[in-house]
């Protein structure tokens, strides 16, 4: 159950972070039918995995998508459903977690704001403001930033309604990595 926890945070935190990268892009689908399958895991598994990897025989047809992707509702690990009404271009992050996320799909540059204990990759404050610490970010400096989009985890709904004046705010609450 763990992993599908984690699978569908991976998801939900990709789409979020697919939409911060600007790119014109062409969608393959692939289709086949799957008829075994013995989990619900195993089919979310084995259908990502399949369109990553086509086979020969596997038909491809490709259609163009709209670059434009806003705005972009969400449901968020607090139940809450967030509309990004554009693509954000100054993010602040919450938690080193969350930054490192940033960094790893290739959005590191549009984060602004960072916590204290961010530090990877190396010198990842350089360049960016430190908006406090892990559990107690300050909503000044945070403001100052003005971001257009702020990401924290369940620690941070304390300050949910303050947050929520200065950008829309995304939770996110992994169990396990």
């Amino acid at each position: 159950m763990k992993k599908v926890g984690i699978l569908l945070l991976l998801l939900m935190f990709g789409v979020v972070i697919a939409g911060c990268i600007e790119q014109t892009q062409t969608t393959s689908t692939i289709t086949k039918t799957i008829t075994t399958t013995k989990t619900i895991t195993k089919t979310i598994t084995k259908t990502v995995e399949e369109k990553m990897t086509p086979s020969a025989t596997t038909p491809i047809s490709e259609t163009q998508t709209s670059p434009s992707k806003y705005p972009l509702k969400i449901v968020d690990f607090a139940g809450r459903e967030v509309t990004i009404e554009e693509e954000p271009q100054r993010i602040v992050s919450l938690a080193p977690s969350i930054t490192e996320t940033f960094y790893f799909i290739g959005a590191l540059d549009k984060v602004v704001g960072v916590t204290k204990f961010d530090n990877y990759p190396e010198n990842v404050q350089e360049g960016r403001t430190v908006i406090g610490g892990f559990s107690d970010p300050n909503i000044e400096i945070i403001a100052s930033l003005n971001p257009d989009l702020i990401v924290g985890t369940s620690m941070h709904l304390k300050y949910l309604d303050q947050l929520e004046k200065i950008a829309p705010v995304v939770i996110i609450d992994p169990k396990s990595i």
